[in-house]
């Protein structure tokens, strides 16, 4: 009896001084030192259960604290993948938009080597219809002198008859009167020759100023090739500072630079034939200027005739010859002429020649759009 009451009160001052610590510490000293109903108030087995209670709360904080950390640290990486896949997403729209703007601009540096190949095509054809159609006027200019020559002589011994028609008797006033009316046929013929002769160098002057505004059109192809070359070498440029990913695109630059170099020297060549064009229809419009003096001169010569054999009274059978000998001259005089004519025609089909393709060559403007479009990209 009186080791129960010693064991109750050193369990009562043990809570007490484990009550004056914390609570904590006050429900484990009554874990450990409280003794049990009905059991020995020794210390030791009967508190087991309660410690491993004890041990059991404490590990269940544990667990709950480290799920807390488990928590975050999941968290943290859940929302770092999910900002890693937003910045894969955008780089891979970047990518993808750099891609497609390459492909564009490719499919217009394309666009544009086909456009220029095709101007080089036709500037050669135009070239070659340039130098047809100097050839013709060379000719038709050649034969114009010759026919004028010839023209000219036959008129000189058309009026040398006639003169000596000037002295013949009245007798023949009848052969007379035919002869007036062949001059006057000749007359005519010289007439329309002349205006024909006008009408030609109006037409080769037109020739002249088509070639001058061809000139000015092949000055654009060459601003424009300049231009080309220009942004070839700020794409040559660009190209080296992407560096690696670049090379393919400086590759691209280089051809199109040659290409424009390529379209320059054309141009240059275009112009050298230009100028020999306009140099071939600078004599064209001499040589129609001296026919025109010249048909000029055979009109007069004819009015002469006409009025000298008006004044015939008398014939002869010298003068009946020699009229014979006229009207022979006159007809020379009208072949010739409509020799002339057909030349003149000829010269006409070829000044319009050289005006459709001065127009074809006035279609080349069509390389500003391209430009302007890869300027934009």
């Amino acid at each position: 009896m009186t080791s129960t009451r010693s064991s109750t009160a050193s369990f009562c001052a043990c809570r007490a001084s484990c009550s004056s610590s914390s609570p904590f510490a006050a429900a484990s000293a009554c874990c450990w030192c409280a003794p049990s109903p009905g059991r020995s108030t020794r210390s030791g087995p009967a508190c087991a259960p309660a410690r491993r209670r004890h041990r059991h709360r404490r590990a269940r904080r544990g667990t709950r604290r480290r799920d807390r950390r488990h928590g975050q640290a999941l968290e943290a990486f859940r929302e770092a993948a999910i900002e890693r896949e937003h910045l894969s997403a955008n780089q891979s729209r970047a990518q993808a938009t750099e891609i497609e703007r390459q492909q564009r601009i490719e499919a217009m540096i394309g666009d544009f080597r086909v456009v220029i190949a095709d101007l080089l095509e036709e500037a050669e054809q135009t070239n070659a219809t340039f130098g047809s159609a100097s050839e013709t006027l060379s000719h038709s200019a050649s034969a114009s002198a010759e026919r004028t020559t010839s023209a000219s002589t036959t008129s000189q011994s058309a009026s040398e008859n006639v003169q000596s028609v000037a002295s013949a008797a009245e007798e023949l006033a009848a052969s007379i009167s035919e002869i007036s009316r062949q001059v006057g046929q000749t007359t005519q013929v010289v007439t329309d020759a002349t205006v024909n002769a006008q009408d030609a160098n109006a037409k080769v002057a037109g020739l002249a100023e088509a070639a001058n505004k061809i000139g000015e059109v092949v000055t654009l192809i060459q601003a424009i090739a300049e231009q080309t070359n220009l942004l070839a070498l700020n794409a040559t440029i660009e190209a080296a500072r992407a560096g690696e990913a670049g090379k393919g695109f400086a590759v691209v630059a280089a051809e199109v630079k040659e290409l424009a170099t390529q379209t320059s020297k054309a141009t240059e060549e275009i112009g050298a034939q230009i100028g020999a064009i306009q140099g071939s229809t600078k004599d064209a419009v001499e040589a129609i200027a001296a026919i025109t003096a010249t048909m000029q001169e055979v009109d007069n010569y004819t009015s002469a005739i006409a009025a000298a054999v008006e004044q015939q009274g008398a014939a002869t059978n010298e003068i009946s010859r020699n009229v014979q000998n006229a009207a022979t001259g006159t007809t020379s005089v009208s072949a010739n002429m409509g020799e002339l004519s057909n030349a003149v025609a000829e010269t006409n089909a070829s000044a319009d020649m050289v005006l459709v393709a001065s127009s074809d060559v006035g279609e080349k403007s069509r390389i500003r759009s391209l430009l302007a479009k890869v300027a934009a990209a």
